[in-house]
């Protein structure tokens, strides 16, 4: 405003005029995948191993012709299966924390087209699961 009080001086910060920093070509920016989780599952403890079944109607119309859409990956103590949708969209199981540690070299999963996903998990130590989530 033109009554306005501006003080300067010495140390003092006034702002000014914007500066343009650089020139370039703008910040593209790789759109976010939206993340739907798959919630029907089941699990059994199988020895020396827990085995994962999914035959979700969602799953089994993405693995219907190709596996190519699917990818699992293993932790000492977690896992995350994940189908590609689309560009923009995944199916995944994550779970993050394991009941019991696995040997994640020895674990896999299957995919059996246009039926199922079965997920292996090696134990590391061959005691019963009584959950497949750590509580």
């Amino acid at each position: 405003p033109p009554d306005a009080i501006v003080i300067e001086g010495p140390g003092i910060i006034t702002g000014g005029a914007p500066v343009k920093i650089a020139e370039g070509e703008p910040l593209r920016v790789a759109p976010s995948r939206i993340r739907n989780r798959i919630e029907k599952y089941a699990w059994a403890d199988e020895g020396d191993k827990v085995r994962i079944y999914i035959d979700d109607a969602n799953v089994v119309a993405l693995i219907k012709d190709s596996t190519d859409a699917v990818s699992c990956s293993f932790d000492v103590q977690s896992m995350n299966l994940e189908m590609a949708q689309s560009d923009t969209c995944v199916l995944a199981l994550d779970i993050p924390q394991l009941n019991e540690e696995i040997d994640p070299q020895e674990s896999a999963y299957r995919v059996c087209l246009g039926k199922r996903i079965t997920v292996t998990l090696k134990k590391k130590e061959d005691k019963k699961w009584y959950s497949l989530k750590k509580k």
